[in-house]
């Protein structure tokens, strides 16, 4: 996929500034893009059009993290760029870096929670219990037994010995400290 980019000048050094904020700007577009699909992992909105969506993005963001590399340094090896415009091209180059560390934490974000949550093995996801559409998920939800109903008329307590569980009406619980 070419990169097409139409902020670009034709005016010796500070087009290529003007080129490098493009690149810059782009790629950091990009980064939020692909960092706002990544919260969305793990989540209820998570599927396999996220996945390529993120795999998209991903390689976007990596083709436009390659061309900005190649413009920034080798204008920044230029020994010719003027002062000023070598300053712009250095707080460009802060600026793709700081966009390539979020890229890299989203990245292994993704794969770290592909693992816990994959959609190829549906073991480890979550189970909400929502499934079907809304009347169904009703009618589940109608005929499940009144929870207060099957409650404990008294909390469990723990005794000291072997710390097992017993009722009892006035009974304090026993403690090995207690005497």
């Amino acid at each position: 996929m070419p990169l097409v980019n139409n902020k670009v000048g034709d005016e010796g050094s500070a087009g290529a500034v003007a080129d490098g904020k493009a690149l810059v700007d782009s790629l950091m577009r990009v980064v939020a893009c692909y960092r706002q699909l990544a919260s969305c992992v793990g989540g209820c909105t998570d599927s396999l059009k996220l996945w390529e969506e993120l795999r998209q993005t991903r390689g976007k963001a990596q083709d436009l993290a390659s061309a900005t590399c190649r413009h920034l340094t080798a204008h920044l090896r230029d020994r010719s760029l003027p002062q000023e415009d070598r300053k712009e091209m250095e707080l460009l180059w802060v600026a793709f870096s700081c966009s390539l560390e979020l890229l890299h934490v989203d990245m292994c974000k993704v794969f770290n929670m592909g693992d816990v949550f994959s959609l190829a093995n549906t073991q480890n996801l979550v189970k909400t219990g929502l499934q079907g559409g809304g009347s169904e998920v009703a009618a589940r939800a109608l005929s499940l037994p009144d929870l207060n109903q099957a409650q404990e008329p008294h909390p469990p307590r723990w005794s000291g010995q072997g710390r097992t569980r017993h009722h009892g009406a006035g009974d304090r619980p026993h403690l090995p400290d207690d005497r």
